[in-house]
């Protein structure tokens, strides 16, 4: 038995609502924090996290604390206070008081993250962006570029633009000026594609297409006709951009291996040695490479000296004296003072260090005088010594609400967790949130009744905590591993814990789990389910991706004994040839309503996101009108509405109207889940990007 101990109580109290919408402001208990002292009606109040909570963990121990994703970074060279942070999932940030405060500077139709930013020096006020989404598993779609020209307070779209569409997840990637001089050659990158531009980035054209996954740019400083791209590939041009070259089986062959899609390459060219280039791998291990910068005599300069990572990979130098240092950011940073014979680990996810910085390196930025700016999915931290000791800039913000939330819950005591990626679990204790010293990805949470207990997702797998959260218990299902966000629900009226690897488990007051779902394959896992709480041997779930296509099974599926038999349901809903279901709920009526991934052709007039059914499962009606063309990820049932959760906020849709945005004050960002609290008429949400908020509904 695995037990985390946690020295922490949570009180987190709410409040009772009146049932229609008036002028009233509901005022807080004596109790309450004073956080929450008042509830505005019909507003979207965020309640965190901020910045970072404080981490339960002792010193020295691994610590989960962090504000949020972090992909790229934009200084201000005139102003060291100025920083625009470009999130995974939620947009772009910007502070002009060094992070003490943090705005979110987008307002498209729906959320999109920010994968990398570039400054005009000529016009500094010109700023352009790349848009793509990182969901943790997977990378989607994005705007393309997207343009600023007042400094980032303001953006629009620029010429090279993509719109989400049905198996097209187009992701801009990187971004470069070419020619320092005039700014007007510019190369852009998508997950597939290279673009040049000639005239300052008003248009594009497509010089380069593959099947591999490019992420980076790099331009050579002495000639600007040199120019590398990298992925999981080293493509390279000599003459601007009009013929390129993959040079990636050369590579591998200095150290031992061949080209594949396991493999990561980074670029930087020698800021002492004009001639040379240095090559960063990840390839089943970690190594160094020198050459020439037109790829001749490759050399390997060593091995295994710092941590390999296929998904985080970014490499950089300074010249300091005489002296080239380098710096690999993976899974840690890393440091080598004598050209990458060596490498240290300057930065550690240990609470109480100098060198605390968060995992997961994206983005390196260097300055003068040994300065150096890191964003990693815990944030974004700045070095002033060369990489001796790290502050962060994100985790003490006093409004900066951008954590990646998988699940929440509260139980009847009104203790509050929430689990999170690559932060564990986040507990709310008494005007703070803090995190847990469970250390990686948390996942969905649920209360257990009328005790203290909370079942949470952690690591792909299921844990129990039943003393307020001070030790946690492992409590998985089965031996099959989750992916994080899995499904669990806990009945009050019978005492189940039930839990979604790829089969589904039922577990009565702490015994043993019982398999429902032996007669059915376990080639997928499932991707929700639904349980009557009046009688829980009636389930309805959804397997992930069974089929695409014909035959339309193994889809969706009912049972009404428990699981002794199956019936297959997915002829009942023929979108879900293409289609997989994110989420089930039903409503007391008896409606069903089922939610779905994935995109419409640009051509089709119809959305497919949101279905219900009237009949018992046996047809669904299309109630999609009012939701755009992009996933719906969450449904709820509030009485006779429902509300559900996409890309671009909160929905509400009556019996016989269209679906239309709930409140005022919501973040356009992705929902992640929707939980309603009758008993306080209070709909509380999770945000992958955006942490936490609620509502008291009309």
């Amino acid at each position: 038995m695995r037990t985390h101990k946690l020295l922490y109580s949570v009180l987190f109290i709410l409040l009772p609502l009146a049932c229609k919408v008036n002028k009233k402001v509901i005022k807080a208990s004596s109790n309450e924090d004073a956080f929450f002292a008042k509830i505005e009606p019909n507003l979207w109040q965020a309640i965190g996290p901020f910045g970072a909570p404080n981490p339960i963990t002792a010193n020295g121990q691994w610590s989960a604390a962090g504000s949020g994703r972090f992909e790229s970074i934009l200084l201000n060279s005139e102003n060291e206070n100025e920083i625009f942070l470009g999130h995974a999932s939620s947009g772009l940030f910007k502070t002009t008081d060094g992070g003490k405060t943090w705005q979110q500077k987008l307002n498209f139709e729906f959320a999109t993250g920010i994968f990398d930013m570039i400054r005009f020096r000529k016009n500094e006020k010109h700023i352009i962006a790349c848009c793509a989404t990182d969901l943790g598993a997977e990378r989607q779609y994005g705007y393309g570029l997207i343009e600023s020209f007042d400094n980032g307070e303001t953006w629009q779209r620029n010429s090279l633009q993509y719109n989400p569409s049905e198996y097209n997840y187009t992701q801009q990637r990187a971004i470069a000026i070419v020619d320092k001089k005039g700014e007007q050659k510019l190369i852009s990158i998508t997950n597939h594609d290279i673009y040049v531009s000639n005239d300052g980035a008003k248009t594009w054209l497509k010089v380069f297409t593959t099947v591999e996954n490019l992420k980076s740019i790099k331009v050579n400083p002495e000639d600007d006709e040199n120019i590398i791209v990298t992925g999981n590939v080293l493509l390279v041009t000599y003459d601007g951009g009009l013929n390129w070259l993959d040079e990636t089986a050369r590579l591998c062959t200095a150290y031992g291996s061949a080209p594949g899609p396991y493999a990561r390459y980074e670029v930087q060219f020698s800021k002492k040695d004009k001639q040379k280039l240095w090559i960063a791998v990840s390839h089943n291990s970690s190594y160094l490479l020198t050459v020439d910068t037109h790829l001749k005599d490759i050399k390997l300069q060593s091995k295994s000296q710092y941590t390999a990572n296929l998904y985080h990979m970014c490499l950089s130098s300074e010249l300091i004296g005489t002296s080239e240092i380098l710096y690999i950011g993976t899974t840690r940073l890393f440091k080598s003072v004598n050209d990458g014979a060596s490498f240290t680990q300057i930065s550690r996810p240990d609470a109480g260090v100098s060198n605390q910085a968060h995992d997961d390196v994206n983005s390196l930025t260097l300055k003068l005088n040994g300065v150096i700016y890191m964003t990693t999915d815990g944030g974004a931290d700045i070095s002033l010594d060369k990489g001796n000791t790290w502050r962060s800039i994100t985790n003490q913000s006093s409004n900066l609400n951008a954590a990646l939330v998988f699940g929440f819950d509260k139980n009847k005591v009104n203790e509050m967790m929430a689990g999170t990626q690559d932060k564990g679990i986040f507990v709310f204790n008494k005007r703070k949130w803090l995190g847990c010293d469970l250390y990686g990805d948390g996942g969905r949470v649920v209360a257990m009744g009328d005790s203290n207990a909370f079942a949470c997702g952690y690591a792909k797998m299921c844990y129990v905590t039943k003393d307020h959260g001070e030790s946690f218990d492992y409590n998985h299902a089965g031996d099959e591993i989750n992916f994080f966000d899995f499904r669990m629900y806990y009945s009050e009226n019978f005492k189940n814990l039930f839990i979604a690897n790829h089969h589904l488990y039922k577990q009565n007051e702490g015994k043993n789990f019982e398999i429902l779902t032996s007669t059915l394959t376990t080639e997928r896992p499932i991707g929700a389910f639904w349980v009557n709480k009046e009688n829980n041997d009636e389930i309805w779930l959804s397997k992930l991706d069974a089929t695409w296509g014909a035959p339309l099974l193994k889809k969706l599926y009912y049972t009404n004994d428990g699981g002794a038999t199956w019936i297959d349901k997915t002829e009942a809903l023929p979108i879900l040839k293409w289609r997989a279901i994110t989420d089930i709920d039903v409503n007391d009526a008896g409606d069903i309503a089922i939610t779905l991934n994935g995109f419409d052709n640009a051509q089709s007039e119809e959305l497919n996101k949101v279905y219900v059914s009237k009949d018992g499962g046996n047809t669904f009606e299309n109630m999609s009108t009012g939701l755009g063309n992009y996933p719906v990820y969450t449904i709820e049932p509030v009485g006779n509405t429902w509300v559900c959760g996409n890309a671009n906020g909160i929905f509400v849709k009556t019996r016989n109207e269209n679906w239309q945005k709930l409140g005022e004050g919501f973040p356009t960002t992705i929902v992640s889940e929707i939980k309603y609290f009758e008993d306080q008429r209070m709909l509380y949400v999770s945000t992958f990007g955006r942490g936490l908020w609620r509502i008291w509904l009309n």
